[in-house]
C-alpha cells in the first residue's frame, strides 16, 4: 500500500491483524478499499490533531483500525481500546 510506503510491515503482524478483522466481519477487498478511500481524509485530520496536540504517532495499523471503526462502529468497535474510541468519538463530534 503506497500510503504506508515508509513503514516496515512484519508478515506475522499483518496476518494477525487480518485475522482480527475477519473474526469480527467478513470484509471483501473492495469493501475495505471503499472504506479506506472514504474515510482516510478524516482519519488523517485526526492523526494530525493527535500528533500536534499530544505528540502521538499513529502507525498504519491504528489508522486502519480507525478507518474501519468510522466505517462501521457497531461491527468494529472492538478494534479500538475504550480510550482510543472515546478520544476519537469526542474529536469526531466536534470536527467530523
Amino acid at each position: 500500500m503506497s500510503k504506508f510506503s515508509d513503514y516496515t510491515f512484519e508478515d506475522y503482524k499483518i496476518e494477525g491483524f487480518i485475522e482480527e478483522i475477519l473474526s469480527l466481519k467478513e470484509i471483501t477487498l473492495a469493501d475495505f478499499i471503499k472504506a479506506f478511500e472514504t474515510h482516510l481524509d478524516c482519519i488523517e485530520d485526526y492523526r494530525k490533531f493527535r500528533e500536534l496536540s499530544f505528540g502521538e504517532n499513529m502507525n498504519p495499523f491504528t489508522i486502519i483500525r480507525h478507518i474501519l471503526y468510522i466505517n462501521n462502529s457497531r461491527l468494529f468497535h472492538t478494534l479500538l481500546f475504550d480510550l482510543q474510541r472515546n478520544n476519537f468519538t469526542n474529536w469526531f463530534s466536534e470536527n467530523g
